[in-house]
């Protein structure tokens, strides 16, 4: 997905001098050392798109995950975890994308918190742009939530991969802009939105009020959302039962009891008539009975059903597993 993301972002426009990271900030210890432990990946001026570092994002996320927990939004109480999460991957992208006039900025707004739980703080959405050269009225938003459930320790597949994703994807694009003397063409917008869990509040106020004038310039929107894939599934969550099956993932192929009006295109049947019978079988029962799937080792909760509509970025448009 990640690659599928920087593929997107290909019109850029060369250039001499990089613009002037507005930063303005002599990196500090701290930053030093994320600097050594996440460093540049060279590529090589004669690549046609960015590379993706897989192992740059799995030490991300690694890192976030450990380093800052419970991330349940709208509580004063608890909140480093939150917080810190938030600090930590605006300095990253700060680091990786200053260079090209990245800057970041802050929206905070109200939530009302959980039923029998009334908020204490604000919640905070974080976004970082990248102006557009020749195309900067276009915007291509790259999006995932940081917060995480209370009762959710490390929220790391729901949702860090997403914010992992997003640190990779930044890292790719600056490393191939850098050493082809290139720009974007159009302004890139990095989003971390909070208090997706209560209810996807954190976006609705980003498009309702920080983005509000501004939406019809937004051309493209990458979702990364749960990013990970083939996470041992076990039924109700218990390690005494049996391993579900990994093709828990796969769409439904024909109508049934919960995708009444599911039509598929004619390129959608070419590609599902090439996975095994059992495997079609076995992902469409799992569909319209998905049941309380959970995911033992990080205590996820509930398997939610998406219904069909327009394939998002970091999105399978079937069954997939919350936190």
């Amino acid at each position: 997905m990640a690659g599928a993301l920087v593929a997107g972002f290909l019109l850029t426009w060369p250039g001499g001098v990089p613009a002037r990271a507005t930063a303005g900030r002599t990196p500090g210890t701290a930053a030093a050392m994320r600097a050594a432990r996440f460093g540049y990946p060279r590529q090589l001026a004669t690549a046609t798109t960015p590379t993706i570092d897989p192992s740059f994002i799995y030490d991300q996320l690694a890192y976030m995950a450990t380093n800052f927990q419970h991330r349940e939004a709208g509580y004063a109480a608890g909140a480093s975890g939150h917080t810190g999460f938030a600090r930590y991957w605006t300095a990253e992208m700060l680091r990786l994308l200053g260079q090209f006039g990245a800057t970041a900025r802050r929206y905070p707004f109200q939530v009302p918190g959980w039923a029998g739980r009334p908020a204490t703080a604000q919640a905070v959405n974080v976004e970082i742009t990248v102006p557009g050269v020749t195309q900067p009225a276009q915007v291509v938003v790259i999006g995932c939530h940081y917060d995480g459930e209370a009762s959710s320790t490390q929220s790391a597949y729901d949702d860090a991969s997403g914010c992992a994703i997003e640190l990779g994807v930044a890292q790719a694009m600056a490393e191939f802009w850098r050493s082809h003397g290139l720009y974007p063409a159009r302004t890139l917008r990095f989003v971390i939105f909070d208090a997706e869990e209560q209810g996807l509040l954190g976006s609705f106020n980003y498009v309702n009020e920080a983005a509000n004038g501004s939406v019809p310039g937004i051309v493209a929107m990458f979702n990364e959302e749960q990013s990970g894939i083939g996470y041992p599934l076990r039924f109700l969550g218990q390690l005494a039962n049996p391993l579900m099956p990994t093709h828990l993932f796969v769409s439904p192929t024909a109508p049934g009891g919960l995708y009444r009006t599911l039509s598929l295109s004619a390129a959608q049947v070419a590609r599902s008539a090439d996975l095994p019978r059992g495997g079609r079988t076995a992902g469409m029962e799992a569909h319209l009975h998905p049941g309380p799937a959970r995911m033992a080792p990080d205590r996820e909760r509930h398997t939610r059903v998406q219904r069909p509509g327009p394939l998002h970025a970091g999105r399978h448009p079937g069954c997939h597993v919350r936190g």
